[in-house]
């Protein structure tokens, strides 16, 4: 008697692999996670890996693309509105708590991430250090906001820590008071 066809929900199959992706491209770095190693953690073959993704490449921009958006969508609006570093701030940190997975990666990928990936997340990174540090910045403001924008990042998004250290829930309050003490600004 022939087996029954396993049925797939496509949604469900498609963040399977997104998923799996986030975990191995952490593990092993976008160079060294293989769209056989994906298929093996969904449990599916290499050809249902490329049925939902031409390519590793496209993986990598689903789980980047959607960040990217986000963070497009808050620099065009902090110039339109005028938005000050707090509430610049606050905003950044809950886009990253929405896509804690893919800010994750992005320092492991960066060495082997396809360029345009590189080049989205490096604009990003200077358009937002743009908005914290206004005109031309001197040597110390750039220094302020170079780590209050890396702390955001890290606090809210941080590499995975060892299981003996306590397991820290983000707070977007303190992390965007850390970042605004950091950055010279007065709180209101």
């Amino acid at each position: 008697m022939p087996k029954p066809k396993q049925v797939r929900d496509a949604d469900k199959t498609r963040a399977a692999i997104l998923s799996a992706s986030t975990q191995l491209f952490a593990e092993k770095g976008f160079i060294g996670a293989s769209i056989s190693d994906i298929a093996e953690v969904v449990g599916v073959s290499k050809s249902s890996i490329y049925h939902y993704f031409p390519s590793k490449e496209a993986i990598l921009h689903s789980l980047i693309d959607s960040f990217a958006q986000e963070v497009d969508l808050l620099i065009q609006a902090a110039g339109k509105y005028k938005l000050d570093q707090e509430k610049i701030l606050t905003e950044f940190a809950e886009i990253l708590m929405r896509h804690q997975d893919a800010v994750r990666l992005a320092p492991t990928l960066m060495p082997g991430a396809p360029e345009e990936i590189r080049e989205i997340l490096f604009k990003q990174h200077k358009n937002m250090l743009k908005l914290l540090v206004p005109g031309i910045p001197t040597k110390e403001k750039m220094m302020r906001g170079m780590l209050a924008l890396t702390g955001v990042i890290l606090a809210i998004a941080p590499p995975p820590m060892p299981t003996n250290l306590p397991q820290i829930k983000p707070d977007i309050k303190l992390i965007v008071k850390i970042a605004l003490d950091t950055l010279g600004v007065k709180e209101r």
